[in-house]
C-alpha cells in the first residue's frame, strides 16, 4: 500500500488493486483530517489534565459551561522527564489547510497560565 501510494510512482504502473486501495486510503484520510498543536516542555506534570476552551482574538480560555468549545487543551507527562502539551481544535472550527500559528502561541500562552509549564511565549508570524 506504502508503495502504491509513494511519490513518483506512475499511476498507470499500479495494479487495479493497488488503485483502488489507494484511492480509499486517500478518501479516508481527505474525510478524516484534524488539526493539532503539540508540543513539550521540560518542566514535569504528573497527572494529566483536559480543559474545554474557546479561541477568540488569539486567546485560548476556558469555556464557560454553556458555551460550545472551540477546542481541548490538555498536559500530562511527557514520555521522557517533561509534560506534554496539546490543543486540538473541534471539527469544523478551523479551515482545513489554514494555518495554527495562532493557536500554538495561544496554547502556550494557556498552558503557562493553567499549568505552569513554563513553555515561554511565541510570536505568530507578523507579530515582530
Amino acid at each position: 500500500m506504502v508503495e502504491a501510494l509513494a511519490p513518483g510512482r506512475s499511476p498507470s504502473s499500479r495494479t487495479s488493486g493497488e488503485t483502488a486501495s489507494a484511492d480509499l486510503v486517500i478518501e479516508a484520510a481527505d474525510a478524516n483530517r484534524f488539526e493539532a498543536v503539540i508540543a513539550t516542555t521540560s518542566r514535569v506534570r504528573v497527572e494529566p489534565e483536559e480543559v474545554a476552551v474557546t479561541f477568540a482574538d488569539g486567546v485560548l480560555t476556558p469555556a464557560a459551561a454553556n458555551a460550545a468549545p472551540d477546542a481541548t487543551a490538555m498536559a500530562g507527562p511527557a514520555g521522557f522527564d517533561g509534560t506534554f502539551i496539546r490543543c486540538a481544535p473541534n471539527a469544523g472550527v478551523v479551515e482545513v489547510g489554514a494555518s495554527l500559528a495562532d493557536w500554538a502561541r495561544a496554547v502556550h500562552v494557556f498552558a503557562d497560565e493553567q499549568w505552569g509549564t513554563g513553555s515561554g511565549g511565541l510570536q505568530s508570524p507578523g507579530q515582530g
